[in-house]
């Protein structure tokens, strides 16, 4: 082989590849950085730029990166002088990575682990079919991989919006490509072509939902949205929403930005049942907050209504620029985009403490848009219907696309109609749910996966099944790693297990899913761990067994 044959073979390849950004949002993040930036630095795709958004940091943030990744070409360091927050830091980005003729850009967290794959992967699936405009990669649970953080958005008639499958386990139920409505911001795919037509990210939204407002206006200017089972990223999802003022901060903008969202994209058609599903939901949730004796949340409703009244005039225009010309992300003050610098309507602070949110970090139990736990509980895949016409939509052909003075509304199709909020979920300790009584028995619910801290003796083990019409349950039971004994029952199982000091693992090897019980969450098994001595006066979980 010539000298150099290889080199230029390699360097072929590259410049055959398309360009891709991964803009790493950042502010006083330096704990996160270094595996951040250590497993985008391990990617098997070869055309990639790894970018840190610095917003104004103070922790020695850029400093870090610079000293150690900057000697790999790869890695760039954008230092913004001052916090302009999660959309306005990440258009900067973005504007820079048009700049530099990027095709794609990747929106991430920095407390995010990307496999070495994902990029790939998601390149794969953008270049494969032209109509995709962006793609939302599987997040998983940072410190638990087997539950799902996020395969893309959903939403509501009333614009409330959280990441499905939240808190489910992984599976052969998530391992298809979908359409979904929206991509999650903190690990989010986007084609540069498409950000061209469809603007940036609204910076007058200054955190939440904006992701959501970006990905409607994408599948109205043509595009569609898929999930990418395959690209996997692991975040350190937070289930903490704060306290004090940043509690209330957080509640008021989620409250806020769902009035946005629907005074800047749904279709006017739409409006007498969007109308009246929006006043039901805002007077249940006011009730809701008096009841429980929080005034403040009533009143940050009443704040939200206020607002979106004075944005009416701001939606009016944002939609005659979007139909009479299509957004130029590189203008700046382009209010289909949403980032005029300087816009003092939105309220909007450098600084403010909502910048320092990373995206994908809301709450279980508080989602985007300010949902409720009232509602009951829909199929998490009903609106993803496969073969859905929505998968026709042909770039480029304006009659089957969003005609410039026509009302056509691409996403409606995905909107959920069944909820109007969230059902809240709850995230296992150890693999382990709440307690509860099963048949005059205190069991806990099981995840796939938990484990139990314990001292040496004699433990009683009893095992229910709850659902024996979906058949028979089966937990593989481990001492300090070495398989002791399987449980498997259509009723009621115990066994007293001789164990020594340290840690038992619970292995289901059938899971219950929600769809099939009903439940919130999929689950593996019931397990009660008890010394044999204290049967009927205290559990295991008082008497040197350690349930979390």
């Amino acid at each position: 082989m010539p000298p150099g044959t290889e080199v230029a073979g390699w360097l072929r390849f590259i410049m055959n590849r398309p360009l891709v950004h991964v803009l790493v949002i950042n502010w006083n993040g330096l704990e996160h950085l270094e595996e951040c930036f250590s497993s985008l630095l391990a990617s098997t795709y070869p055309n990639a730029r790894f970018v840190l958004i610095d917003n104004g940091s103070t922790d020695g943030s850029a400093a870090f990166v610079r000293s150690r990744y900057e000697t790999d070409g790869r890695v760039q360091i954008l230092e913004l002088e001052s916090n302009l927050g999660w959309s306005r830091g990440n258009n900067v980005g973005i504007r820079q990575a048009i700049a530099q003729n990027a095709d794609y850009v990747l929106l991430l967290n920095n407390d995010t682990a990307t496999a070495p794959d994902a990029i790939q992967k998601l390149v794969e699936m953008a270049e494969g079919n032209p109509r995709v405009g962006a793609v939302a990669p599987k997040m998983l649970m940072y410190d638990n991989p087997d539950l799902l953080n996020s395969v893309g958005l959903e939403c509501s008639l009333i614009a409330s919006s959280w990441d499905l499958g939240i808190g489910r386990l992984d599976g052969p139920r998530w391992n298809d490509t979908r359409p979904v409505i929206g991509v999650c911001g903190g690990a989010g795919f986007f084609r540069v072509a498409t950000l061209k037509e469809a603007g940036l990210l609204p910076e007058d939204f200054e955190i939440y939902l904006d992701d959501l407002d970006l990905c409607l206006r994408i599948w109205d200017a043509g595009y569609e949205i898929r999930s990418c089972p395959d690209a996997r990223v692991r975040h350190k999802f937070s289930a903490t929403m704060g306290q004090g003022k940043q509690y209330r901060r957080k509640y008021y903008l989620n409250t806020r930005n769902r009035l946005y969202v629907i005074l800047r994209n749904y279709p006017i058609r739409k409006a007498l049942p969007v109308g009246l599903a929006f006043v039901a939901g805002e007077m249940r949730a006011t009730g809701r907050a008096l009841l429980d004796g929080e005034p403040w949340r009533a009143l940050a409703h009443v704040r939200s209504w206020a607002a979106g009244v004075g944005y009416v005039p701001r939606a009016i225009r944002h939609r005659a620029r979007r139909r009479e010309h299509p957004p130029d992300p590189l203008q700046r003050g382009n209010e289909s985009s949403g980032f005029q610098r300087g816009n003092e309507s939105s309220g909007f602070q450098r600084g403010n403490e909502s910048s320092e949110f990373q995206r994908g970090n809301e709450s279980s139990e508080f989602q985007r848009g300010n949902e409720s736990s009232e509602f009951q509980r829909g199929n998490e895949s009903s609106g993803f219907q496969r073969g859905n016409k929505s998968s026709g939509i042909q770039r480029g052909n304006k009659s089957s696309g969003l005609q410039r003075g026509n009302e056509t509304c691409r996403f409606w199709h995905l909107i959920r109609t069944d909820r109007m909020f969230f059902h809240g979920t709850k995230f296992p300790i150890n693999g382990w749910y709440a307690p509860r009584k099963v048949r005059g028995k205190i069991v806990r619910p099981m995840s796939a996966r938990a484990t139990l801290d314990v001292e040496a003796g004699s433990l009683r083990v009893t095992h229910l099944n709850c659902y024996p019409a979906l058949g028979q349950t089966c937990v593989e039971v481990f001492s300090n790693d070495h398989r002791i004994t399987s449980l498997e029952t259509l009723d009621s199982q115990e066994c007293v297990l001789e164990v020594p000091a340290g840690r038992l693992t619970f292995l289901a090897k059938r899971i219950f899913e929600a769809e099939d019980t009903g439940e919130k969450t999929d689950l593996g098994g019931w397990i009660a761990v008890e010394r044999p001595e204290t049967r009927g006066r205290q559990s295991a979980d008082r008497n040197n067994a350690r349930f979390p």
